[in-house]
């Protein structure tokens, strides 16, 4: 019998391939969180920031996997494959040898987490809830 795909006779080859780019993944999701504390105590990050770095590995898988596959079916799946798997590498790599918590995150933090999303303090003495500040005219800014 006759098959249609040409890539037939290596289909266990490639199955193999792709078996071990997701063990790849999971392994470095694993790796990502085992490894966690030992990169804070080293980096001396608090835990909300340790929480940034999971939500972002998550971000970046989800939204590069969607663009990877747009991105392969223009320029073809092997080769979409190929530069997603030596972009992964390099940058576990990056991630490896950061020195502080912007360079494992590898970005600054965003912009609006300076301003809408920290938490509200009290104009009169900075303390965290104006209703029960002692001070007089106590504000949140």
């Amino acid at each position: 019998m006759t098959h249609a795909n040409p890539h037939y006779q290596r289909r266990w080859t490639i199955l193999a391939i792709l078996g071990i780019a997701q063990l790849m993944v999971v392994l470095d999701a694993t790796i990502v969180n085992i490894a966690l504390p030992s990169a804070q105590k080293a980096l001396h990050f608090s835990n909300d920031n340790r929480q940034w770095i999971v939500s972002a590995y998550s971000l970046a898988f989800g939204s590069l996997l969607l663009l990877g596959g747009k991105i392969s079916d223009l320029f073809g799946r092997k080769w979409t494959f190929i530069v997603g798997l030596s972009g992964f590498a390099i940058a576990s790599a990056f991630g490896g040898a950061a020195q502080s918590f912007g360079m494992l995150t590898a970005t600054e933090e965003p912009r609006f987490s300076r301003s809408c999303c920290r938490p509200r303090r009290c104009s009169a003495c900075s303390c965290s809830s104006p209703i029960t500040c002692s001070r007089p005219a106590a504000t949140l800014r």
